[in-house]
């Protein structure tokens, strides 16, 4: 079946079922809903124990088109989007206020996955749940603040399967408790973030990588709580951890080799950051850069030795800045040489 909606607001006042409330309810059927232009939902005054603003039960449902935003803080408890046996989030732009949990899944093996789209969330208790299954995020952008209610533990993930996110970006925090509790979780070309008041990640950790390379990127309660957790049956429960493409992570403040990845750091005698061949500083190689380390070997520029410029122009990094090295930033500048 399909719903079409085209700039349309629902607002819902009254019990529908008992002590629920509803904004859309199916049953038996799988079921689309397109959002056309800008939509809303709003369960305004529903003063009952249990709310929903778009239930499908017993099918799985599809959620697609333009603008949806959804207004559900009235209820004591709410599912704001309930579809037990599965959901698909396609090309939209969805803005879920919830009081409790924003958008559920909770049957055997059910998946909710997000594609294509934007997603904002503010929750009281959970942002994305899958009960017994994973949560998948492809393409998109998810920002979700589980912070509303200060009584309740809230977290802005929980998939008990896997919280798998590729080619997205997705910033979550949790106020109260922890922001990620997954069965495993997987981040592919994707920048992640995420923050919780007790614990940032909870849950088996198969990989993090970008390009291929594995990248964790985590700051701890305290060292002894890291190391702990460390050896805790691949059980990571950070209060902070940030992956994008690798930042370089040392171990101590003189290493120069990253921890995560490999990548040699070059470090001036002072202890000033370059890269080698970009004089300019301006993150990038080019045939300028090579025209100011000739300068510099004839003495045309005033680099003093040791200092950052200096030290990106000694492209061999023996010392002294020369014509060769001037060469050797040139072919690097057409890609005929690393660096």
């Amino acid at each position: 079946k399909t719903l079409t909606f085209n700039n349309t607001k629902i607002t819902t006042f009254a019990q529908a079922y008992k002590n629920y409330s509803f904004g859309v309810l199916a049953r038996d059927m799988d079921l689309e809903l397109i959002f056309n232009g800008e939509n809303a939902i709003a369960l305004e005054n529903a003063y009952t124990d249990y709310s929903a603003s778009i239930c499908v039960v017993n099918g799985k449902a599809k959620i697609t088109g333009g603008k949806l935003t959804i207004l559900s803080t009235t209820a004591k408890l709410d599912n704001t989007i309930l579809c037990p046996d599965g959901l698909t989030i396609d090309g939209c732009e969805l803005m879920v206020y919830s009081n409790h949990n924003a958008i559920t899944v909770n049957g055997d093996g059910a998946e909710l996955r997000i594609r294509d789209s934007t997603v904002g969330i503010q929750a009281g208790h959970v942002g994305l749940a899958s009960v017994n299954g994973d949560v998948t995020v492809e393409n998109s952008t998810v920002a979700i603040a589980a912070d509303k209610d200060p009584k309740v533990a809230a977290c802005a993930v929980a998939a008990k399967g896997g919280f798998t996110l590729t080619d997205s970006t997705f910033i979550g925090t949790a106020d109260t408790n922890m922001c990620v509790i997954a069965g495993r979780t997987e981040v592919t070309e994707s920048a992640f973030e995420a923050t919780g008041a007790e614990q940032a990640l909870s849950g088996r950790i198969d990989y993090f990588h970008r390009n291929g390379t594995a990248v964790i990127v985590a700051n701890g309660k305290s060292e002894e709580n890291k190391s702990l957790w460390d050896k805790a049956a691949g059980l990571t429960n950070y209060n902070y951890v940030r992956i994008t493409e690798c930042p370089h992570y040392y171990e101590e403040p003189g290493d120069t080799e990253c921890s995560v990845c490999g990548h040699i750091r070059h470090v001036t005698p002072t202890g000033e950051t370059y890269v080698p061949g970009d004089a300019d500083g301006d993150g990038q190689i080019t045939s300028g850069d090579a025209r100011l380390a000739l300068r510099r070997s004839v003495g045309l520029e005033d680099y003093e030795e040791g200092s950052v410029p200096y030290c990106a122009c000694d492209a061999d990094g023996d010392g002294k800045v020369t014509s060769g090295d001037a060469r050797l930033i040139l072919r690097a500048s057409v890609g005929l040489e690393e660096l």
